[in-house]
């Protein structure tokens, strides 16, 4: 099921009013500059990792479910071919490419 791209649940708010009130309180204080800092260095591995849509895939194939890869991925098994002039591992079922 999709969701829905721009939905911020009530911890989300909560997250977010907290962090600004920290970064309002650490400027009062005198630190809101390293503060601040540390937040846009930490707020994209806190909010960056957001759930897949149905059939969407990441780039990473790490991250996929059975590692699949996206389309027009360059492999190692692939350069090592090039490199070796043998066929591509993904041309094994196609035959050979040479006479």
């Amino acid at each position: 099921m999709v969701r829905e791209a721009g939905a911020w649940t009530p911890r989300t708010y909560a997250v977010v009013g907290a962090v600004v009130a920290f970064e309002a309180w650490a400027a009062r204080n005198g630190f809101g500059g390293p503060t601040a800092m540390l937040i846009c260095i930490v707020a994209p591995f806190v909010w960056g990792c957001r759930e897949k849509w149905d059939g969407e895939v990441s780039a990473y194939s790490v991250c996929n479910k059975d590692g699949t890869r996206i389309a027009g991925t360059y492999t190692a098994e692939q350069f090592d071919a090039q490199l070796r002039g043998g066929p591509r591992p993904d041309d094994a079922a196609v035959g050979p490419s040479r006479p």
